[in-house]
């Protein structure tokens, strides 16, 4: 057997490409299309003895369907999500309409939505849809190839790892055994940013009294309107949502039902969707035509209105001058970060890495970048991926290339001496989650809610915003705005079931606070596959002028009843055994000390070592230039470090400002309670993954001691790594001392209280 892959037009959008299933038994080879962007023709990618068995589509937007007619043939299915598929015939209407998209009809009879494995070709050819976020509906695919040890290629299509309207995001971890990602490298650093400042836009015009306009593409409406559903829930802020046109036709497709929303798929007099006080949202981007035209024609006079244009490709938005109103202009192109493309490549720990929606110089970054065999030469050269049960390597590749991949082969899983119990794990679903989150949405929710209260104006745009390019997939050239959904360039169901899962309670120490990590952790760790605290951004940047945190977004504990005004709050530290890591001066850990051993934990999660008796400020050792030496737990001390480096701090100046902040909040009589005694954390789990993680355990004494060991180790964190020696802190030990030898304290560890600081300080921020 050989596989083969040919980009289908790397000199339009590269979103497209063929897969190739060579048998030498057979005499036709059965070929495997996703998507059909620009100028994609099946009639010149296919020889003689080939046939097209199957189209994958990734979603709705018009550069991954604009050739659909061209590119199908044979009587091939188009295999899409079924909320992609319920979509598709307003979606072609409109292509047709607008992007000369001929035969809709036919190509409708043969869109079929999938939840599930779908054989493609018999026996040896299946494919499933995954989750992608970027748009509702979207998905990626995963598809195999062979019987016994088949051939795993995972298509990301374009992708989030953050949810889009309640649609889960991209969750690489889910994935193992993969031998060729092909991964879209449309990027936006800047998409979370510009979320916000969208949304807080929209909800300020419009609780100020204004008509509000957005006019934005089809699925992009659709989206915002569901991010304007959950914002009351988040922010106390209720807005009412007209849907107009195109938009409400999506909407009302893929059965969204919010209690603020109404839709008016056709209307006579445009008058009846605007409102003072409620957001209007149609397409196309620019009011140019269609029904954002009509809707704008009936504001344009109005200097209490407000135009937000939100747009995903190159096309020219009104500004000020083109209404008596308030004129906005944002971009929206929801793609991944650059880094986020590398954790991907990293999580899935793939063979290949076929390049897709870059072209030109944008795909040379891309080379040598991964512990992988690149593909990123964006051409239309048919490539062999793996032939007769071998991998195939790219022809330009040396030597320390071979070696890096073989590395990464070694190490990627244990699924060869696990009898293919990893096969047995279920796939994510493709559903719509039941309500929408906004942080998981990528709506930076603090940032929102300090915008919403403080009613700071967003800066009118009176220029032409400059779109990214690598983000939009655009080759150039200025783009008309139209009705159909995507612009011409755009890269921008069921409710989900909860699934029989095994259960694995896990004492992981304070490792619950290190969620954010979480997205690093690559598939060696086989239990953080499912874990549900896994999170898709990094740690949130730090306000100029932060303000107090609101009692929803800090962590909840049991309380004991005790009021909080009358007591002093309880506080948690590491139950690890002891060390000293001494820290140089930018914070990073040098070793001074031998290993000790990990204490034991029983099966009920709860450590058996246990803190011996109160110490004094001596516990805190002075150290070289009059610096103080405090003991944390690992994970705690690495979120730190890695929040001082983004921040471009010292890890001590961090330790100082936190515990400044806690003596202050005792002062203050705050409630900043944490129960003392280790949390537990349960990770949901497949049997079958449940049994792996047993099979592999070792010589470990329980799963407790072997997850922690995997999480630290996947994490990257020195479990020895515990000492922060922090200069100038003589002046909070006896304040620290005093606050563990009171008498209702429930913490008598110094360190321990400088642990709970950090955790508050870095929760907060």
């Amino acid at each position: 057997m050989e596989i083969t892959y040919q980009h289908a037009n790397p000199h339009s959008g590269n979103e497209s490409f063929l897969l190739r299933i060579r048998e030498k038994h057979e005499a036709r080879t059965p070929c495997i299309l996703v998507d059909a962007g620009d100028g994609v023709d099946a009639g010149e990618l296919l020889g003689d003895d080939e046939y097209l068995a199957a189209i994958l589509l990734t979603h709705a937007h018009v550069d991954h369907y604009r050739s659909l007619d061209d590119a199908h043939r044979d009587r091939a299915p188009i295999l899409t999500s079924p909320g992609t598929a319920a979509i598709v015939e307003d979606v072609f209407a409109e292509g047709k309409r607008h992007y000369g998209l001929s035969e809709t009809e036919a190509l409708l009879g043969h869109v079929e939505g999938i939840d599930g494995w779908r054989d493609v070709v018999a026996g040896t050819v299946r494919v499933h849809p995954v989750p992608a976020g970027h748009a509702p509906g979207a998905c990626g695919f995963l598809v195999e190839v062979g019987d016994e040890d088949p051939f795993h290629a995972l298509v990301t299509g374009d992708f989030t790892c953050r949810d889009a309207g309640g649609y889960p995001g991209f969750e690489p971890e889910n994935y193992f055994d993969i031998d060729a990602v092909f991964l879209t490298a449309a990027t936006n650093d800047d998409f979370e940013d510009e979320l916000t400042e969208t949304v807080g836009t929209l909800v300020q015009r419009a609780s100020e009294g204004s008509t509000t306009l957005c006019t934005t593409s089809g699925l992009t409406g659709v989206h915002l309107a569901t991010l304007l559903a959950g914002v009351e829930r988040d922010t106390e802020r209720a807005v009412r949502v007209i849907l107009a046109g195109q938009v409400a036709k999506l909407y009302d497709r893929l059965g969204y039902d919010h209690d603020n929303v109404e839709t008016v798929p056709t209307y006579s007099d445009p008058k009846t969707c605007l409102n003072a006080g409620a957001v209007t949202i149609a397409g196309p981007e620019v009011p140019v035509e269609g029904s954002s035209a009509r809707l704008f024609r009936a504001i344009e006079e109005d200097p209490n209105a407000t135009l937000v244009q939100v747009q995903g490709g190159n096309t020219d938005a009104k500004d000020s001058g083109d209404a008596k109103g308030t004129v906005f202009s944002t971009m929206f192109t929801n793609h991944p970060s650059e880094d986020v493309l590398d954790d991907v490549v990293d999580a899935i720990s793939p063979i290949h890495v076929v390049v897709e929606h870059q072209h030109g110089r944008a795909t040379e970054r891309y080379k040598d970048k991964w512990d992988a065999y690149t593909w990123a030469n964006g051409d239309a050269t048919e490539q062999t991926l793996f032939r007769d049960g071998s991998i195939v390597a790219p022809p330009w590749v040396g030597e320390k290339t071979h070696s890096r991949v073989r590395g990464r082969e070694q190490s990627r899983t244990v699924a060869a001496s696990n009898d293919g119990l990893l096969e047995q794990l279920s796939l994510p679903e493709i559903g719509r989650r039941d309500q929408i989150d906004l942080a998981a949405e990528g709506v930076d929710v603090k940032r929102l809610r300090k915008r919403l209260r403080t009613g700071r104006p967003a800066p009118e745009t009176t220029s032409q915003p400059t779109p990214n390019a690598e983000a939009s997939g655009s080759s150039g050239g200025e783009r008309r705005a139209t009705v159909a959904d995507g612009g011409l360039y755009e890269t921008t169901g069921p409710a989900i079931s909860e699934q029989k899962r095994a259960r694995v309670t896990v004492d992981t120490g304070d490792v619950d606070q290190s969620e954010e990590l979480f997205d690093t952790v690559s598939p060696q760790v086989a239990l953080s596959a499912e874990a549900d605290m896994t999170n898709d951004s990094a740690p949130e940047s730090v306000d100029t002028a932060p303000e107090p945190t609101p009692k929803d977004d800090v962590n909840t504990y049991d309380e004991d009843g005790t009021d909080a005004g009358e007591r002093l709050e309880s506080v948690t530290g590491s139950n690890e055994s002891t060390g000293s890591i001494e820290a140089d001066e930018r914070g990073e850990p040098k070793q001074t000390r031998e290993e000790t051993t990990e204490e034991p934990i029983d099966n009920d999660g709860a450590s058996e070592q246990s803190v011996s008796g109160v110490r004094s400020s001596a516990a805190m050792e002075s150290g070289a230039d009059d610096a103080t030496t405090v003991e944390i737990d690992p994970v705690v001390r690495s979120l730190a470090a890695e929040y001082a480096d983004d921040c471009g701090t010292t890890i001590d100046a961090v330790v100082a400002d936190a515990v400044e902040e806690l003596l202050a909040a005792v002062l203050r009589g705050d409630n900043v309670h944490i129960e003392p005694d280790a949390p537990a954390t349960t990770i949901d789990a497949d049997s079958a993954l449940e049994q792996v993680i047993e099979q592999s355990m070792a010589d470990d004494a329980d799963v407790s001691t072997f997850v922690r060991r995997a999480l630290y180790k996947g994490l990257g964190i020195d479990p020895e790594a515990r000492t922060i020696s922090v200069a100038g802190f003589d002046t909070f030990v006896p304040l620290v001392d005093a606050i563990a030898e009171n008498d209702d304290s429930a913490v008598t560890d110094p360190d321990q209280i400088v642990q709970v600081a950090l955790e508050h300080h870095l929760t907060d921020q």
